[in-house]
């Protein structure tokens, strides 16, 4: 449903009134590109002036950081019987959480 709402510091205000379900929910929103001021170097997502400037060594870095997590997050699983035997504490923990979940359901 698409609903029509200004923003004005930091909040939006629907044009109509509009009674949500829940407290919290994901929006989309559709800004035109010329009510938008792009961040200087040294502006943090607020806007707020960090008064420095990253040095080219550290955003590389941080590329090579977030690379290697990348590599990390897609790389495939490994087969079942390549596994380690779980430990007893690991065993304890998944059956409390299988626990947990079964008392949930009787709320």
């Amino acid at each position: 449903m698409q609903i029509e709402a200004i923003y004005e510091q930091g909040r939006l205000e629907f044009i109509s009134p509009v009674k949500l379900k829940s407290g919290r929910i994901r929006v989309r929103v559709e800004i035109p590109e010329d009510a938008i001021v792009p961040l200087s170097e040294s502006q943090t997502e607020s806007g707020e002036d960090t008064g420095y400037t990253i040095a080219e060594s550290v955003k590389e870095k941080s590329r090579e950081i977030k690379a290697k997590l990348d590599r990390i997050r897609n790389a495939p699983l490994p087969e079942e019987d390549e596994l380690p035997e779980l430990t007893e504490k690991q065993q304890e923990r998944i059956e409390a959480f299988a626990m947990r979940e079964e008392i949930k359901r009787y709320r």
